[in-house]
C-alpha cells in the first residue's frame, strides 16, 4: 500500500465483497470500524505522518483477514463467537432505507439504533471520505454501507 488513495480503494474492494453481512459485523468493532481505522491511517497520510500511516496498516489487515473469513458464511455455519453484546444465531443485519447523504436518513429515529455511540456519524464521514478518493466502480460497496448504518 502506497498511498492514502490505494488503501481507499483496498477498503472499498474489502466492503463490496460481503455476501451477507451480520448484525454482530456491521458494528461491534468489526466492518463499521474497517472503515474508521483506515479513514485514520489516510488522514495521518494527509497530515504528512507517513510512518504513522504505515505503522497502521499491520494491524488494519489483521482486522482486514479476519473479516474475510465472514465472506462466505451461512446462518447455521458453526463458530466460536467472542461477544459481550453478540449471540447465536447471528442476526442478519437490516438494510438502511436511506444513506447520509439524503435528507430521509436524518428523519429517521437514529435514536434506537446506537445515535449516541456515534455511528451515524463516524461511519458515514469515513466511507465517504473514502469514496471521494477512489475512482473505482463504488455500487457494491455503497450497497453493503447500507447494512452498516442501519443499526
Amino acid at each position: 500500500m502506497e498511498n492514502a488513495r490505494q488503501l481507499s480503494e483496498f477498503i472499498l474492494n474489502e466492503a463490496a465483497q460481503f455476501k451477507t453481512i451480520y448484525r454482530a459485523e456491521a458494528h461491534h468493532d468489526l466492518i463499521g470500524h474497517m472503515f474508521t481505522f483506515s479513514h485514520a491511517l489516510n488522514i495521518l497520510s494527509d497530515l504528512g505522518y507517513e510512518s504513522l500511516f504505515r505503522r497502521g496498516l499491520l494491524p488494519l489487515f489483521t482486522l482486514v483477514k479476519v473479516l474475510r473469513r465472514s465472506h462466505d458464511l451461512q446462518p447455521g455455519d458453526p463458530i466460536r463467537l467472542v461477544s459481550p453484546v453478540d449471540r447465536l444465531p447471528l442476526k442478519k443485519a437490516e438494510r438502511a432505507a436511506a444513506l447520509p447523504t439524503e435528507q430521509a436518513y436524518w428523519a429517521a429515529d437514529l435514536g434506537k439504533h446506537e445515535w449516541d455511540f456515534g455511528h451515524s456519524f463516524k461511519f458515514a464521514f469515513s466511507f465517504y471520505n473514502h469514496l471521494n478518493r477512489s475512482p473505482l466502480d463504488k455500487e457494491a460497496s455503497v450497497e453493503n454501507f447500507r447494512y452498516l448504518i442501519h443499526g
